[in-house]
């Protein structure tokens, strides 16, 4: 039993910190596209998973002379020194191939500061938001394993969904700022959503490689931009004795991943205009300059299994390299700690 549900585990956590769409430097929407189907093993037929995991994230924030220095009448310029999520998801086992998950975090963005430029004074000045939180965007998804060979050790799973907009989109900051739509909790978009995975077992060994992708949607006069994520993993089992009623399985796992993130879109419009968006053809959409990136990690975290239906996992991921468009406040850490119970 631990081996079968260790993945559904990885699935749903391991991978949260990497799935990071949207980010602008405040970026609230944190995790909140992170559940693709991504169970690489599924909740047996009739049987039910539950979890909730803390997803913690440490930026290296511009500081004030730099948000000074950077926004001008094109674009504005974002920072934040952490954000943080909690995510509830259950998922169910439909049939011995077909499982439906669902999620709901709650987003919480700390220290967020924009350098904003006025071209009537030609002047930048600094607009202070302090925390941000509130209910994320949740996720339906189901996944389907379309190969299943034991014998030789192999798994292939495919995963869809949607992204709904259950998120708050008319929050206030720390200071009662009405806060910009991209710094929302949610999105206010439906966005699909689709994931493809493969495993080996290899003895003590699992291998894993998956691919996740968040088609972005327009609402609210903003596109988020379309994310795709890569990951190659290595697990190894230090103890795995299914007999043993305290701490039947420990795994170890490690490997890198690779995350793009498009530039965000806005809508020029009457009620919405951003800079250089005034001289854009209405109804069109304009990047945003300071806004899109591709990222590269190492990522390592260790399971435990406390019984055969309780389970802990902790994870730490850290950039290897990140290409970022424009000015943003770069990732320095992320970290992931859960608990999960099979019912």
């Amino acid at each position: 039993m631990c081996r079968i549900f260790f993945l559904a585990l990885v699935g749903w956590l391991f991978p949260i910190h990497i799935i990071l769409a949207q980010c602008l430097g405040s970026c609230c929407t944190t995790a909140s596209t992170a559940d693709v189907s991504q169970q690489l093993e599924m909740p047996q037929h009739r049987q039910w998973v539950i979890g909730v995991s803390l997803l913690n994230m440490q930026y290296k924030p511009l500081s004030d002379d730099e948000l000074l220095q950077y926004a001008t009448a094109s674009a504005s310029v974002y920072s934040v020194k952490a954000q943080s999520s909690i995510k509830g998801m259950i998922s169910y086992g439909i049939s011995k191939r077909m499982s439906l998950t669902a999620s709901l975090p709650f987003n919480l963005s700390i220290d967020n500061k924009e350098g904003h430029f006025h071209p009537e004074e030609s002047a930048a000045e600094i607009h202070t938001y302090g925390n941000i939180d509130g209910i994320g965007d949740g996720v339906i998804s189901v996944s389907y394993t379309f190969i299943d060979n034991r014998e030789k050790g192999w798994k292939a799973f495919a995963g869809a969904g949607i992204k709904m907009p259950t998120g708050k989109t008319d929050a206030y900051s720390t200071y009662a700022v009405v806060l910009p739509v991209h710094l929302q909790p949610g999105t206010g978009s439906w966005d699909p959503l689709l994931n493809v995975a493969v495993q080996k077992q290899l003895k003590k060994w699992l291998f894993i490689s998956d691919t996740h992708v968040k088609v972005a949607t327009t609402a609210k006069e903003h596109n988020m931009g379309t994310y795709v994520n890569t990951k190659i993993t290595a697990g190894y089992d230090l103890l795995e004795q299914e007999n043993r009623k305290i701490l039947p399985l420990l795994r170890c796992t490690a490997g890198f991943s690779g995350d793009y993130n498009a530039a965000m879109r806005m809508i020029v419009s009457e009620s919405h205009q951003h800079g250089a968006d005034s001289t854009a053809v209405p109804g069109s959409l304009v990047s945003d300059p300071n806004t899109g990136f591709t990222r590269l990690f190492a990522n390592a975290s260790i399971t435990a299994f406390i019984t055969d239906r309780l389970y802990f996992p902790v994870s730490f991921s850290l950039p290897l390299a990140q290409a970022l468009n424009g000015h943003q406040a770069r990732i320095k850490s992320t970290a992931i700690l859960g608990i999960s119970f099979i019912l």
